[in-house]
């Protein structure tokens, strides 16, 4: 289980007398580096901006269009995968896949996240489709703060086209539609976004928009964990 960076005053501060004046500057320094590496201001975490959790337990599935189609096709089912599996080893969460006897993905009553994709760069609207997306469809109580089931919906055709089509590099691609299923993940248990403003925010799957090729944008930092597992009985942040 991740947990937030600690910071070991002690390997610091040396407490010499006849140098009081040369710890205060040590302090004040690597307070200031602390705050640097990692915001205490961070994401915010639950209402207003997101909704929380009703368990632990984040059961998912792969929903099907209402023609009964698979909506996320089989070669695209591992990103979702990995994007689970990494919020289960990552937090005290448990996120398990709906499955029925035969293998195949099932949504039911008990499933937080339907799991959706779709390949058009506008709506039916004619409006332009985000990157991704992730609402509440079963509220699990009446104020509109914990989720009982989302639905987070994925268009890979709009990442491929911010990310320069076919001219775009395919790793940085794959990078981006990994982030953005985290990023929508991330909000269905409690997570809000960043602001992409690089360096005072560090690299985070909650940032906004497109990101550079960089693993970081994969993970939710330390902080975040912390808010989760906090949800959940544990540390405080």
């Amino acid at each position: 289980m991740v947990t937030s960076s600690s910071f070991d005053r002690a390997g610091v501060i040396r407490r010499r007398a006849w140098r009081p004046l040369f710890a205060i500057v040590i302090l004040a320094a690597s307070t200031l580096a602390l705050f640097q590496q990692e915001p205490v201001a961070a994401t915010q975490y639950g209402p207003p901006g997101d909704n929380l959790p009703d368990s632990s337990d984040h059961w998912y599935c792969f929903a099907n269009y209402l023609d009964g189609s698979q909506s996320v096709p089989s070669s695209d089912r591992p990103r979702f995968r990995a994007a689970m599996d990494y919020l289960d080893l990552s937090t005290v969460m448990s996120a398990v896949e709906g499955v029925t006897g035969t293998g195949a993905s099932y949504c039911g009553y008990s499933t937080d996240i339907y799991f959706y994709e779709f390949n058009g760069l506008l709506d039916a609207n004619g409006y332009g489709n985000p990157r991704g997306s992730s609402v509440c469809i079963v509220w699990a109580n009446r104020n509109g703060q914990i989720c009982d089931r989302a639905e987070v919906d994925i268009f890979p055709s709009v990442i491929f086209v911010a990310n320069g089509g076919f001219n775009g590099s395919s790793a940085q691609f794959d990078l981006n539609l990994h982030k953005t299923i985290r990023h929508e993940v991330g909000h269905t248990v409690g997570l809000d976004h960043y602001a992409q403003n690089p360096p005072t925010v560090p690299a985070s799957a909650m940032v906004s928009g497109a990101v550079p090729y960089d693993f970081s944008y994969t993970k939710y930092i330390g902080h975040e964990i912390c808010h989760i597992n906090k949800y959940f009985g544990g540390a405080a942040c």
